[in-house]
């Protein structure tokens, strides 16, 4: 703790609690533990707490939002099913032999999602 820190008064804070501010990188998920080396050599893993936490998500590093409503997450899942969909389909018209059906599937064409500038993503 800063010396600025004892001197407020109406604060009291037990001499068993430290509060650290920790600096993080913010392209990648936040720190679940820190590790402290102590006088003595030894190691101590202190697991963090968070006061608060504000609305990021690290998949497409932007803020005002969580993983339950992140659009460019949802969208890249959403291609993702959809590939692996559509390569089952191309085994399975291999294994009949179905050259219509294989044709079809090999003919999609790809097609982007408009995005809806309105909502301010």
């Amino acid at each position: 703790m800063g010396k600025g820190r004892k001197n407020v008064k109406g604060i009291k804070i037990p001499q068993t609690v430290a509060r650290v501010l920790i600096e993080v990188d913010v392209s990648k998920p936040p720190p679940l533990s820190v590790k402290f080396k102590l006088k003595s050599g030894r190691f101590y893993i202190q697991y963090v707490i968070y006061d608060t936490f504000h609305d990021y998500y690290f998949h497409c590093k932007k803020f005002g939002h969580r993983p339950f409503t992140c659009n460019v997450l949802h969208e890249f899942e959403r291609k993702e099913r959809e590939d692996e969909v559509n390569k089952r389909q191309v085994g399975i018209a291999e294994k009949r032999g179905d050259p219509i059906r294989m044709e079809a599937i090999l003919e999609k064409k790809e097609t982007t999602p408009e995005i809806d500038k309105s909502k301010g993503n």
